[in-house]
């Protein structure tokens, strides 16, 4: 049996695919050290175990993989609903990671930024969207 898709669910896959590609383009300028990533902060540097901008990049690059994937699940047209619900879950288990990456983050460092709360913020409605499409698959 193959999902009708709700609204939710769609929206659901659209903004996973919105993270996945900004996470894919902000892991690749850390990775190769471009735009504000060029120069690792001094006072990053001391708080925290590594000091370039290659072992976040390598992470943003694997959240960005693990989005684009339950997008491209989401918006196949033959998805079954186990694998639905998997990929639902699985968004909701990457807003949990990535909200918790972020936040810990900040504390460790105590410096933040507003694109660290920006994150922060589209992390938690990323987490919303999928408590709301997974109670939409429980009826």
């Amino acid at each position: 049996m193959y999902v009708n898709k709700t609204s939710t669910t769609k929206i659901l896959a659209i903004y996973d695919l919105l993270i996945g590609a900004t996470l894919l383009l902000i892991g690749l300028m850390m990775t190769l050290g471009k735009g504000d990533f060029a120069v690792f902060p001094e006072a990053y540097a001391a708080s925290l175990p590594y000091d370039s901008w290659l072992l976040p990049g390598m992470i943003s690059l694997i959240f960005a993989v693990l989005n684009l994937f339950n997008a491209f699940a989401l918006l196949n047209k033959r998805i079954s609903m186990e694998r639905a619900r998997k990929s639902i879950l699985s968004s909701i288990f990457l807003a949990v990671a990535l909200f918790v990456l972020l936040l810990g983050h900040a504390l460790i460092v105590k410096i933040t930024f507003n694109a660290f709360v920006q994150i922060i913020a589209l992390a938690v409605f990323q987490l919303f969207i999928g408590f709301k499409t997974f109670s939409e698959f429980k009826k």
